[in-house]
Formats: structure tokens, sequence, C-alpha cells
């Protein structure tokens, strides 16, 4: 199996440093307004995986809880989140710059794109299998 508890994974991570430079240097360069301050990716992330067990709240509400990090992994439209994700886990820097790299070439930085240009180098299989 290539899963795990929305909860594991949460514990997982919150082991883990707030910052990671591929992640922030994304997060700098893709949002380049001039009062944007650097989001912790850490306190993001594990709010989020946690918050899967949940039904959600207004557009986020859900009929039914998500335990699934694969499900929640692939679903997920940050992609500076992504990076901190895959850094967090230590998947092999060049691999995550190359990740970094794709979706900085995306036209108008749709983070759906973005995500998904991330994944097509970092799927999921490779973040359980740096977790394990």
């Amino acid at each position: 199996m290539d899963d795990m508890s929305v909860l594991d994974f949460y514990k997982y991570l919150k082991k883990k440093k707030d910052h990671y430079p591929i992640s922030d240097e994304f997060y700098r360069h893709d949002n380049q307004a001039a009062d944007v301050s650097l989001m912790n990716q850490k306190e993001h992330m594990t709010g989020w995986f946690l918050y899967q067990m949940t039904l959600g709240t207004g557009s986020y509400t859900r009929e039914t809880i998500n335990t699934s990090s694969k499900r929640t992994y692939n679903r997920l439209q940050c992609p500076e989140a992504l990076l901190w994700i895959a850094e967090a886990v230590s998947v092999d820097s060049q691999l995550v710059q190359a990740a970094a790299d794709a979706a900085a070439k995306i036209e108008g930085h749709s983070k759906q794109k973005q995500s998904g240009a991330i994944r097509s180098i970092i799927p999921w299989r490779v973040i359980f299998e740096n977790v394990h």
C-alpha cells in the first residue's frame, strides 16, 4: 500500500522545519507583491492535513472526512506547499529544484497548473517512499 493516514502524515510533518530553501524561494518569486510576507508552509500543511479529518466549513465543506494523505497531496493546489512537503521528506534537492523550475515556467502562474507540474516530477509515490 502506498498511502498513510492524514493523522500520521500530520504527526510526521509536525517534526519538520518551518522553512526550506527551494520552497521559500519559489514562494518569494511567485508572490512578488511588495508587502507579501513569507508564509510558514509547515503551519499551513500540518493544519491542512489535520483538517482533512473534519467535514470542513464554507467552501471546504465535504460530505465525508478524508483520511488519505495520498488523496490530500494529489488534490493540493498550492505549489509552494508541495515543494515544502518534498523538501521536508528529504526528496533529492535536484529533483525538488527541477519541479520548482517546471512550475515557475507556467504562464499566468496558475496554481492548479503549477501544482500539476510539480506532481508530474514528484508524485505521491516519491513522497511516500521518502517517509518510509
